[in-house]
C-alpha cells in the first residue's frame, strides 16, 4: 500500500483535573489497527510521563496543547507543547 492511500482521523483527548488542562491527539481510522494502537500508546505514555512530574499539592499547574503536521512525504508528525508552572503560594 502506498502512503498516498493512508487516511487517518485525529481525535482530541483531554486530561482535565484541578491543576491540569492537557489536550492531546489520538489517531483513529487507520486500516492497520496494530500501528494505530502503538501510535496512541506512545502518545499516552508521553503524556503520563510528563504529568507524573506535576504535583498539584505543591502548587504546580500543567497546560498542554499539540499540533499535527504531515511532512512532504506524507509522514505524520506531532508537536506537543507542555507548560508546567509553579503558582505563587501565600509565602510569595
Amino acid at each position: 500500500m502506498s502512503r498516498d492511500n493512508v487516511m487517518a482521523q485525529i481525535n482530541e483527548q483531554r486530561v482535565d483535573l484541578p491543576c491540569v488542562d492537557v489536550v492531546y491527539p489520538q489517531v483513529a481510522g487507520l486500516s492497520d489497527k496494530e500501528v494505530q494502537s502503538r501510535i496512541n500508546q506512545m502518545i499516552e505514555e508521553q503524556i503520563t510521563d510528563l504529568l507524573s512530574e506535576v504535583d498539584c499539592a505543591d502548587g504546580w499547574t500543567a497546560t498542554g496543547r499539540y499540533s499535527v503536521e504531515v511532512n512532504q512525504n506524507g509522514i505524520y508528525s506531532r508537536v506537543m507543547v507542555m507548560i508546567a508552572s509553579l503558582l505563587c503560594s501565600s509565602i510569595c
